[in-house]
């Protein structure tokens, strides 16, 4: 029998190597979503076998377009300060929130406003996003085995590992305030969890780990929504 679509299903077994990050990056939701709906920290340790609930689509989408609780926004303050110029020569610009009607559902957070994006390899772009297409909610950029792939802004690396099936070797970072950005297909991750990274700086290599060509697949999200990448980095 067929798996049911990814957005109608509602537990999930907990397999080797997953952490509530992968998880949550995995079926669309968020972190807070999950702990509230299992009644656990977000810091909790998963146990492999254990049966979690996940949040519905709706619940996310939900979430995403209420505004947030004030917050020390700790996590952001540590290494906001941290900055560094951009390593890959690309233009810096600040977050916005993208204008028009667009189906990935996000808002701003003027605390984030400050912050910038760039481009974490060289923008030769192979796809494009769409918000339809579960396979296309990020853009893949073309390069050469072992090319840098880089933080597209300041962060703290939550996500090491290769536990998401498709996406090989896949780093995902936290930059407060709902925003997440994911970087897959790596033949080399060159920074573990837990650790605080600057825009630009070198953060992996460029694979086909779970592909079957040379490329960077980058997404960002806000609390669980996919956002168009183009909307956010400096024009090519």
């Amino acid at each position: 029998m067929s798996q049911p679509p990814i957005d109608e299903i509602t537990t999930h077994r907990v397999e080797s190597g997953e952490t509530l990050f992968a998880l949550a990056w995995r079926f669309g939701t968020t972190v807070d979503l999950i702990a509230q709906a299992n009644n656990f920290s977000d810091s909790s340790s998963l146990r492999v076998g254990q049966l979690i609930q996940l949040p519905s689509r709706q619940q996310t989408l939900a979430a995403a377009i209420t505004p947030a609780p004030a917050s020390n926004n700790s996590s952001r303050s540590s290494h906001s300060s941290a900055a560094s110029r951009p390593s890959n020569n690309a233009e810096a610009v600040p977050l916005e929130t993208p204008t028009g009607d667009k189906s990935s559902q996000h808002t701003s957070d003027s605390n984030f406003n400050n912050s910038v994006w760039v481009w974490p390899a060289a923008p030769r772009i192979l796809s494009r996003f769409s918000a339809n297409n579960r396979r296309r909610q990020g853009v893949d950029l073309a390069g050469e085995l072992g090319d840098s792939v880089m933080a597209a802004s300041d962060g703290r690396v939550v996500y090491a590992g290769s536990a998401i099936a498709g996406l090989g070797r896949l780093i995902i970072i936290d930059h407060g305030n709902g925003f997440l950005s994911a970087y897959a297909h790596n033949n080399k991750l060159v920074v573990a969890e837990g650790v605080t990274v600057s825009r630009g700086e070198k953060i992996a290599e460029m694979g086909s780990s779970g592909t079957d060509r040379v490329k960077l697949h980058f997404e960002i999200r806000q609390r669980g929504v996919p956002i168009d990448p183009l909307e956010l980095l400096p024009s090519s």
